[in-house]
């Protein structure tokens, strides 16, 4: 058998072979054989045998050491060193010392770059190829032994990242410029990943495509990937790069640097930037198409279903210096453990995007956020607009409804929304979380939609014109509930099929793709419906209303839903898509299900997840998932599928999987799971002989086709009616403590070293390392063996037959000196859980009482048995035969013996489970399979009528508009000796007339930040908190409003009243004033206002602008609407002489 050391160089010269290298020994050098040479064992004097000395174009370039697997390399680094510096005399080399070093186990491998400014060890997946190397050496003039050159520095990338240039500031915001500056000094030091944290909206993509034409322009990047989460984003990506101006020269981005979007398995070697779905890159590197389904599926919860991912392995057709910079955008659903395997891979800094990072995410890029932008911070720089939430409530989304018996309701096939009516029999109830689900009612859908067209110009956008509803996204439960939520907006508003549209993955006709780009720059549609396409991501301006119909548990993924709406937009951009809003100050988000209210939590790797979707199991087994947990599920569900399709559908099925039905695709899959321990190790007892099946009749196997119950602690357990186990318990100090503390240490490095598929080698080395070694302990008599003792056994033996045939029906068993084996068959009505518990239970407080055996148990024992036992279900009469036989022959022999075959089995067993799944890597199957499944039908409630609880502003709302109003009181309180038109107001009666430019002055100051206040907010937020003091708050607001919110604010008015109607109520006291005084002058009807028609005309249009602007002067006659009436001539001809007096009049009566 190899020596370790020796097994690590062989997988070293795997790698070197894959990488382009020729390996050979010293004796049979030939340094000039390939580009790239690796010798081994090479004779340095006075320093040894160098493991590998690398030759690259004739020279020697530099060293590999090789120690032997589990060795911490650190340590190494000097050793390789001192090799770097020891070739002897007269040898060719590149420079002295060698510039290149690696240590390796074959498995971990570190590496040094001594053309770095300051050389750094660090991780790599395999080896850089020799022309990797010879393009740097090109960069550096060679150098004579011990001599340095001052042109080295540009060698490397990091080596060029030292002398960037300064950085163009212009059209940056500057939290971009702060990020920008903070990741080039972290590159600059050397830190191989970096975390930006941006708010959505604040520009990330425009920040990352900006520094990354910095580091392709200025510090040389040779490649760069950009990898994003979904098709349409990378579609949305390319289209910022192509429209990216450099601040530097003017030239386009694309058309200065070749940009490709792949979409294929080839890497276009011209490129300096690619675009990719990390779900492309994964499936590049496993050397597989990728189905073209699955890039326009988000990665979020498709990566938490593989608990131990497949493997990537080295793929020399995409080295690990591929790329430079990695750029993950959304990191915090790239970082599972199937999508960190793409990161990891490559030679290349990680940089991570993401507005909504968890605890891992800060883990997986090691602390350093270089960036942290929040929404707050946002909204106060006016990079992100601020919102509010209105709550619509009704009785059937907050507690379901019942329909009783007699009454009628249809069905619908979910696939084919054909309908039936079918009379109940029974009442039918049904629970919230059903709703849109298994039942619609669509009075309920119709009761939010009403409520929404009723509220929408009077409480949620007053002030608009009532034509144009809000550009509004609604996120629905499923592409059926959309379909219906769409129906009924066109309905309810009364309008056409261009109002709203669904935009989801099942939208046919026009591409989502064409849908988004017409939501986004079009005034049709106003309404979008979707489920998740454009959750996250999708860039969409003009969307001023974010609309809940569904339930989001995750924190994060409700962050990047409501960040649709959070993005500024230009007023004129706003008004080219809705033409009567003025500017987008805030959105909306509309909660029709309460989800603001609920608890929500970050996002996890999945252990296991029962809730997981079939369509989402089935693309997990697409990439190469064969766990238990997923093969299981899978193969319940294709079960209970068979027992409900048609032949037809049967037919079908057969036809594209190649003859297999449900049925035989289920029976493959459970026939595939890997065997426990026992299994393994009986594999090679005598086969049960077919005479004697009949002795098991009273036994209980497992059924493919049955429910099965998935129970999970640390290990799995499966429950099934009527089924006989194999269950296996032992004593809590069966296993030495602190050997199990380290032996669990030891594997679990030894398991992140050696990812699975295991090579022979590596499953003989886990064996003698770790379950030999377990079974050994265990039944060599490790721990107390209070079993040993004869009244232990005889009690536990005791309890073991106690209810037998009453609660269960034992079968054989064996009771060891530290733990126990059992076949057992519970009856009906009893739990296999139960029936441990009682034995366990009862014999720990006996065996506590035997001083003979207690006193075996260690010193401070609290618990006799180890909490969780290992319980698996017979699965036919051939096991349940190797089973007790095994149970008869058992010896520390035979367990060693068995974990050993089942060890060399494993890999056998892994080619069964993805021989029984391949059939389901068909995407035509697999889609079949859910179109089958589909067809299972929705309950349609006609009967029930829903009605609105709630439809107002939420609490958060109004605590909103309250701190809103008290930092205006403060603002004013902080400015009244500073800001002119402070000065006037606070001052009564007024020292000076307010003007117009002076309230320009004070709105100019509030639209700054960190305030972004308006006189629409400003307005709203009283209104919130005293409506029945505020006036007008559906209307428009214009600037001189301004003048009325001070004055209510500083309590000189108790009413809000708009200034335009404060104006009007002044001008008619000041005509019934001015007509009494000619009534009396000249004796006139004092019912006449005393002025001709035109006189009241003008006075009018006179009146409107004083309302507008604060006050009017003579100059202001000359334009419109006076110019077109006459102008400064006809006024004058109107008034005479007392134009003058008239003027000042009104100027300082109808401003009061």
């Amino acid at each position: 058998m190899p020596q370790p050391e020796q097994q690590a160089r062989e997988k070293i010269d795997q790698l070197l072979h894959a990488a382009g290298w020729h390996v050979c020994d010293a004796a049979a050098a030939n340094i000039h054989a390939a580009r790239g040479v690796a010798i081994r064992e090479f004779p340095l004097p006075g320093y040894g045998f160098a493991d590998y000395l690398l030759y690259v174009d004739g020279k020697a370039a530099g060293v590999i050491e090789a120690k032997k697997e589990g060795v911490t390399l650190t340590g190494v680094e000097t050793q390789s060193d001192k090799y770097t510096k020891g070739l002897p005399a007269g040898l060719p080399r590149w420079r002295n010392p060698l510039p290149f070093s690696y240590q390796s186990t074959g498995i971990e491998t570190r590496f040094t770059n001594g053309l770095d400014p300051t050389p750094r060890s660090r991780p790599v997946f395999a080896f850089h190829k020799p022309e990797l190397f010879a393009e740097w050496l090109g960069y550096a003039p060679t150098a004579q032994p011990g001599e340095g050159s001052a042109g080295e520095t540009a060698a490397t990338f990091l080596a060029r990242l030292q002398a960037m240039p300064p950085l163009k500031e212009e059209g940056l915001w500057p939290a971009q410029i702060t990020a920008i500056h903070n990741l080039e000094k972290s590159l600059k030091e050397n830190r191989p990943r970096a975390l930006i944290q941006m708010a959505t909206g604040s520009g990330k993509t425009f920040t990352s495509i900006s520094f990354i034409y910095r580091l392709i322009k200025f510090a040389g990047a040779r490649r760069i990937l950009f990898l994003v989460d979904r098709g349409n984003l990378a579609d949305q990506t390319l289209k910022e790069f192509q429209q990216y101006v450099s601040p530097y020269n003017n030239f386009k981005f694309s058309e200065e640097y070749i940009v490709q979007r792949l979409q294929g398995n080839q890497i276009d070697t011209t490129a300096r930037v690619c675009i990719c779905t990390i779900q492309r890159m994964y499936s590049m590197l496993k050397g597989r198409d990728l189905p073209a389904d699955l890039e326009e599926e988000s990665v979020d919860q498709l990566g938490k279903l593989f608990k131990e991912p497949e493997p990537i392995e080295y793929n020399p057709n995409i080295p690990i210096e591929t790329f430079d910079i990695i750029v993950t955008d959304e990191a915090h659903r790239s970082i599972y453990n199937l999508w960190a395997q793409v990161l990891e891979y490559f030679d290349a800094y990680l940089v991570g995007l993401t507005a909504t990072p968890g605890k891992q995410t800060f883990g997986f890029f090691h602390q350093n956020l270089v960036m942290e932008y929040n929404h707050e911070m946002a909204v106060a720089d006016g990079v992100n607009v601020n919102y509010d939430v209105y709550r619509i409530k009704t009785a059937i989304t907050e507690a379901g409804s019942k329909v009783e018996a007699g009454y009628y309701v249809e069905k619908q096939e979910r696939d084919t929304r054909k309908t039936r009516w079918e009379e109940l029999d029974d009442d039918f109830a049904y629970d919230p979380n059903q709703l849109d689900r298994d039942v619609v009612t669509p009075d309920q859908i119709r009761t939010i939609v009403r409520t929404f067209r009723d509220k929408l110009f009077s409480e949620i956008f007053p002030g608009r014109s009532g034509d144009w509803v809000p550009k509004t996204l609604i996120f629905a439960k499923d592409d059926n509930h959309a379909e219906n939520i769409v129906e009924i907006l066109r309905e309810e508003f009364g309008k056409g099929n261009d109002f709203a549209q669904k935009i989801t993955y099942r939208t046919t006709g026009a591409t989502p793709k064409e849908l988004i780009k017409a939501f986004r720059n079009s005034p049709m549609p106003r309404v979008a419906v979707t489920v998740d396409m454009i959750a996250t991501g999708t860039d969409i301006k003009p969307v001023e209303i974010v609309f809940f119909m569904r339930a989001v548990k995750s924190r994060g993924f409700f962050e990047q839903m409501k960040g649709r709406g959070v993005r500024v937009i230009n007023p004129d951009d706003l008004k080219a898509v809705t033409p009567d809003a003025t500017a987008k100050d805030h959105f909306v988000i509309i909660d029709a299900v309460g989800v603001c209210e609920q608890d929500k939590t970050d996002a996890r790797p999945m252990e296991k997840k029962p809730s997981v979707s079939f369509e989402r199991l089935l693309q997990a087994v697409a990439f190469g998932n064969t766990e238990d947990d997923v093969i299981t599920s899978i193969a319940g569900r294709l079960s209970r599928m068979e027992h409900r399709i048609s032949a037809e559908d049967d037919a079908k099925i057969r036809t594209a999987s190649g003859g297999l039905g449900l049925k035989d695709l289920a029976h493959q899959l459970v026939a595939a799971l890997s065997p426990d321990p026992v299994e393994a190790a009986s594999r090679r007892l005598p086969h049960l002989p077919m005479e004697t099946a009949d002795d098991y009749a009273g036994y209980g196997f497992l059924d493919p086709n049955a429910p099965i119950e998935m129970q999970r602690a640390n290990l799995p357990h499966w429950r099934q009616d009527e089924a006989s186990y194999f269950v296996t318990f032992r004593l809590a100090d069966s296993l030495p403590k602190q050997r199990l503390i380290a032996w669990r240490e030891a594997r679990a490095g030894w398991l992140t070293r050696n990812p699975r598929p295991w090579s022979a080698a590596q499953e003989t080395d886990y064996t003698e390392r770790f379950s030999a070694r377990i079974e050994s302990w265990l039944d060599a008599g490790v721990g107390s063996c209070a079993l040993a003792n004869p009244q232990a056994r005889e009690l536990m033996e005791t309890a073991l037959r106690y209810f037998d045939g009453e609660r269960y029906r034992l079968g054989k068993y064996v009771v060891a000196a530290n733990h126990v084996h059992v076949i057992v068959t519970p009856l009906p009505g009893h739990e296999l859980s139960e029936i441990l518990h009682s034995w366990k239970s009862y014999t720990a407080k006996q065996i506590l009482q035997l001083e003979a055996a207690s006193s075996r148990l260690s010193e401070g024992t609290i618990s006799v048995w180890q909490k969780e036992s290992y319980d698996r279900i017979v699965r036919s009469p051939e096991e349940l035969f190797r089973i007790e036989q095994y149970i008869q022959r058992h010896s520390e022999y035979e367990l060693s013996a068995a974990d050993k075959r089942r060890d060399a089995a494993s890999t056998a067993m892994q080619q069964a489970r993805t021989l029984a799944a391949k059939p389901l890597c068909d995407p035509a199957l697999r889609q079949l399979i859910l179109d089958i499944k589909a067809k299972n039908e929705l309950t349609i409630d006609h009967v029930s009528q829903d009605q609105v609880l709630e439809a107002a502003f939420s609490q958060a709302a109004r605590d909103r508009a309250k701190g809103l109003v008290q930092s205006f009181e403060q603002f004013i309180a902080d400015h009244k000796d500073e800001i002119t038109a402070l000065q006037i107001l606070y001052s009564k009666p007024y020292k000076q007339r307010l003007t117009f430019e002076a309230v320009k002055e004070l709105a100019d100051a509030i639209e700054k930040p960190p305030y972004l206040w308006n006189e629409s907010q400003l307005w709203q937020a009283y209104a919130a908190l005293e409506a029945s003091k505020v006036k007008g708050a559906s209307g428009r607001r214009i600037l001189t409003d301004l003048v009325s919110l001070v004055r209510f604010a500083i309590h000189q008015d108790n009413e809000l009243i708009p200034f335009p109607e404060r104006v009007n109520a002044n001008f008619k006291a000041w005509v019934e004033a001015a007509s009494r005084r000619l009534a009396e002058t000249k004796r006139q009807d004092a019912a006449s206002t005393g002025f001709t028609t035109e006189q009241m005309k003008w006075l009018e249009m006179i009146r409107d602008h004083i309302a507008a602007n604060l006050g009017i002067e003579p100059d202001d006659f000359e334009y419109a609407p006076f110019a077109q009436a006459g102008g400064l001539g006809r006024v004058h001809q109107l008034f005479g002489d007392e134009l003058s007096t008239l003027i000042e009049q009104l100027n300082e009566s109808l401003a009061a």
